[in-house]
C-alpha cells in the first residue's frame, strides 16, 4: 500500500523532474509544429510559384498566337514565292510573282522575320534576293523609301512583342508572381 501512496503523492525531485519534462515536451511540440508549418508553407509557396509561372507562360504563348500564326503564314508564302520565282523564269506569271515578293520583302516579311544570325529569315531572303535579281536591288538604305518601310515593319514589330510582356499583370522573377 505505501507503494501505491507515494505513486499518487511523489516527492518533490519526483514532481520537479515531471514538471520539467512535460515542459520540455511541450516546448518540442511548439517547435515541431512551427517548423512543419514553415515547411508546408515553402511547400504551397512553390506549388503556387509554378502554377503561376504555368499560368504566365500560357497567357503569353496566347498572346503570341495570331503573330505566330501570320509569321508562319508569311513564312510559307515568301518560299512559295521564291520557289516559284526560281522556277519560272519568263512569262505573264513573272510580273506577279516579282511584285510578291517585294512585298513580302520590303514589308509583311520584314514585320515578322528573324533578324541578325547568320541563319535568319532576314539574311537568307537577301541572299535569295541576290540569287533573282541584281544586287543593288537586294539592299536597304535608310534614306530610301524601301529602306523607310523595312524600318517601319521591324518597328511595329519590336514594339509590339515589347507590349506582350507590358501588359501580363505579373512579372516572373526568382521570387515568384510580383503583381503590379
Amino acid at each position: 500500500m505505501g507503494a501505491v501512496m507515494s505513486f499518487f503523492n511523489p516527492s518533490q525531485s519526483v514532481r520537479d523532474s515531471v514538471k520539467f519534462y512535460s515542459e520540455f515536451l511541450q516546448a518540442m511540440a511548439i517547435i515541431t509544429a512551427g517548423l512543419w508549418g514553415a515547411w508546408t508553407y515553402h511547400v504551397q509557396s512553390n506549388e503556387q510559384n509554378e502554377r503561376a509561372k504555368e499560368s504566365a507562360a500560357a497567357v503569353e504563348r496566347e498572346l503570341q498566337r495570331p503573330y505566330n500564326e501570320k509569321k508562319l503564314a508569311l513564312y510559307l508564302e515568301a518560299s512559295r514565292v521564291s520557289a516559284r520565282l526560281a522556277a519560272t523564269p519568263k512569262g505573264p506569271e513573272r510580273s506577279e510573282l516579282e511584285a510578291r515578293f517585294w512585298e513580302l520583302y520590303w514589308g509583311e516579311l520584314a514585320f515578322v522575320e528573324s533578324t541578325g544570325t547568320a541563319g535568319s529569315v532576314e539574311k537568307l531572303m537577301v541572299h535569295v534576293c541576290h540569287q533573282l535579281f541584281k544586287n543593288e536591288q537586294c539592299h536597304t538604305y535608310s534614306n530610301s523609301a524601301t529602306g523607310s518601310v523595312m524600318l517601319l515593319s521591324h518597328i511595329a514589330s519590336r514594339e509590339i512583342k515589347e507590349a506582350w510582356h507590358q501588359e501580363l499583370p505579373f512579372q516572373i522573377n526568382e521570387l515568384g508572381p510580383v503583381f503590379s
